[in-house]
C-alpha cells in the first residue's frame, strides 16, 4: 500500500471515481454530504484502500455519524473517529469497525493553535485506546509549535501515530512524518485541490520522497 493517502473532498461523484481508481490510497472527506450513500459506496468498492472522514462544521453530529457508519458497512478499509464526537455515536462506529475489521483513525484537531507538549501527550494518550492509529493535526504557528509535534512521536510506538502541522509552517511535518515513523501521510490531490491548510500535493510530495530516497 501506498504511504500518501491523497485526500479529497466527496462532491463529485465522477471525480471521486477517477481519483480512487488512479491512487492506491485515499481518503474520502463527506463533510458536506453532496453525495449519496450508494455512491458512496461505489467509490469505496472501486477503491484499492480508502480512509471514510467526515470533520464537523457543514452537517450536524448525526448527519456525520450516519455518513461514517454507512461508509463502515459499504466496506471503507479506515474511518477517522474525532475525539470529541458524541460518545454514544463514537462507541457505535467503534463496534461497527471492529464487526467489519476497518481500521480505526482516532484524530485531535486544532486549526487555530499547536497546544503545548504537555497537553498534547495528553491528547495523544486519551486516543491510545480503541483505535489503530492516532492522528493528530494543529496549526503550526512557531517553530516551537513544529518542534512540540515533531517530539510526538517519542511518546508512541513506531507506526501508531501521524503527529502533522497545519499551515505553510507545517508543511515539513508532512513529509518528516515516514521518517519518524507514521504508518503513512496526507497529500493533497493538486495544489488546488487541498482538504487541509498546508498539504502538498501527491506528486510534489512523492518528488520530494525520491530525492530523500524513501521507498514509498
Amino acid at each position: 500500500m501506498d504511504k500518501i493517502c491523497v485526500s479529497i473532498f466527496a462532491n463529485d461523484f465522477d471525480f471521486c471515481l477517477e481519483v480512487v481508481k488512479k491512487y492506491d490510497f485515499v481518503e474520502l472527506r463527506l463533510d458536506e454530504g453532496k453525495l449519496s450513500h450508494s455512491q458512496v459506496s461505489e467509490i469505496i468498492t472501486t477503491g484499492k484502500n480508502i480512509i471514510a472522514t467526515c470533520r464537523k462544521g457543514y452537517i450536524s453530529d448525526e448527519k456525520q455519524f450516519e455518513s461514517l457508519l454507512s461508509a463502515i458497512n459499504h466496506g471503507c478499509d479506515y474511518i477517522d473517529i474525532e475525539h470529541d464526537l458524541v460518545t454514544a455515536y463514537k462507541n457505535k462506529l467503534i463496534d461497527t469497525s471492529k464487526a467489519n475489521e476497518c481500521k480505526i483513525i482516532s484524530s485531535y484537531h486544532n486549526l487555530k493553535i499547536t497546544p503545548n507538549f504537555n497537553e498534547l501527550k495528553r491528547n495523544a494518550l486519551k486516543l491510545n485506546g480503541n483505535c489503530d492509529i492516532i492522528k493528530i493535526a494543529c496549526k503550526v504557528n512557531t517553530r516551537d509549535d513544529l518542534m512540540n509535534l515533531i517530539k510526538l512521536y517519542d511518546e508512541l510506538p513506531s507506526g501508531r501515530l501521524i503527529s502533522i502541522g497545519l499551515g505553510e509552517l507545517g508543511k515539513i511535518s508532512r513529509i518528516a512524518a515516514l521518517f519518524l515513523g507514521a504508518p503513512f501521510t496526507y497529500a493533497s490531490y493538486s495544489g488546488k485541490a487541498k482538504t487541509a491548510d498546508g498539504q502538498i500535493d501527491y506528486l510534489d510530495m512523492k518528488r520530494i520522497l525520491d530525492v530523500l530516497e524513501y521507498d514509498i
